[in-house]
């Protein structure tokens, strides 16, 4: 049994072909092959994985709106049971909705300061509708 909904998963991110091969052969597979079949998107050597995992989450904590990230998640997540026509006119209204916050001033800003731009935290700066539900 592909336990805790792993058949739905492998689908969705390797296709259905690749979930069949992985569930029902149950091989090993190595990180080079992972990578190939789309269930990972970086390959490090073990390592650098803390260095590397360290620089990505600085890097995000420091460029990245922390309500964009959370919103783009979501837009992810439910994109697999939306349609495109959907997905567009919810992305839309995201659009719309963003440009009415702080951090979208606080990143036009800061470029234009030509300094580090400074979000606040999740729930202090900008906020979606989609996030009081």
């Amino acid at each position: 049994i592909a336990e805790y909904g792993l058949a739905w998963h492998l689908s969705q991110i390797a296709g259905r072909a690749t979930a069949l091969d992985l569930l029902l052969t149950a091989r090993v597979l190595l990180s080079e092959e992972m990578h190939a079949l789309g269930l990972v998107n970086r390959v490090v050597a073990a390592p650098e994985v803390m260095n590397e995992s360290m620089a990505l989450a600085m890097a995000l904590a420091a460029n990245s709106s922390p309500a964009s990230m959370a919103t783009i998640k979501r837009q992810v997540h439910d994109a697999s049971t939306t349609s495109v026509q959907e997905a567009m006119v919810e992305a839309d209204k995201l659009m719309y909705e963003s440009l009415e916050g702080a951090d979208v001033r606080e990143g036009i800003q800061s470029f234009l300061d030509k300094r580090t731009v400074s979000f606040a935290p999740l729930g202090h700066g900008t906020t979606f509708a989609w996030m009081e539900d």
